[in-house]
């Protein structure tokens, strides 16, 4: 196995200069699950290359065969949740985040990945929980930054738009290039009838790369519209 893990290494970097490599690396894939299917370690290598192939759901049964077999293995609970959010599968990725939780009490990426979920769900309060809890524990300003927004977004849907926008606003101290975020503030400016200071926010937020139809229509309209 190490000798081929070596392999897989070898092609990593070759895929770098030349990404015709890159077409061995399903191959790679099913060789490490077929023939080590109870190791964390060629399964983590497996997984993450059926994610590169956008193979989600195989990349994701991996990743959770790596938490039940070696949970010390953080990133795969990471691989994981990111997964099953990208699957749209938002109660599998509250799951994964609260069972991580058991191992990892105190990491705030797990609270945000299941606050992120819970807004999806529209289950406003339960991220609301989530998000503070996570805040308690970041110290990244990247992270905190994430987590405040992502409570902003959950007061906002929960119709407290004087907390979402406060929250929004330390959101954007610690990151003033996220579009997203600009966009929520312009939502929340609107829904306090402050028509000025939304369309402001919208315009920033599509000068930061947020292209939609429903961004533009708000612009031109100046006033809030459900996406």
């Amino acid at each position: 196995l190490d000798a081929k893990l070596d392999v897989c290494t070898q092609i990593n970097q070759r895929i770098k200069e030349d990404t015709s490599y890159f077409q061995y690396t399903m191959c790679l894939a099913n060789h490490l699950i077929k023939n080590y299917p109870d190791n964390p370690k060629s399964l983590f290598i497996a997984a993450g290359y059926l994610e590169k192939n956008k193979k989600l759901n195989d990349a994701l049964n991996a990743y959770l065969k790596i938490n039940d077999l070696s949970p010390g293995m953080y990133d795969a609970w990471l691989g994981a949740m990111n997964m099953a959010f990208m699957l749209n599968q938002f109660r599998q990725t509250i799951l994964i985040a609260d069972k991580a939780l058991e191992f990892y009490p105190n990491v705030a990426q797990i609270y945000l990945e299941a606050s992120k979920s819970l807004n999806s769900l529209k289950e406003y309060k339960k991220a609301i929980e989530y998000a503070k809890n996570g805040l308690s524990f970041a110290f990244d300003p990247h992270i905190k930054s994430l987590l405040y927004s992502q409570e902003g977004i959950a007061y906002f849907g929960d119709n407290n738009f004087k907390e979402a926008e406060y929250l929004l606003i330390e959101a954007l101290k610690l990151n003033e290039f996220d579009g997203q975020v600009y966009e929520y503030l312009g939502n929340t400016y609107s829904k306090l009838n402050l028509t000025e200071k939304a369309v402001e926010n919208w315009k920033k937020a599509k000068a930061l790369g947020i292209q939609s139809k429903t961004l533009e229509n708000k612009i031109k309209d100046g006033k809030y519209i459900e996406s």
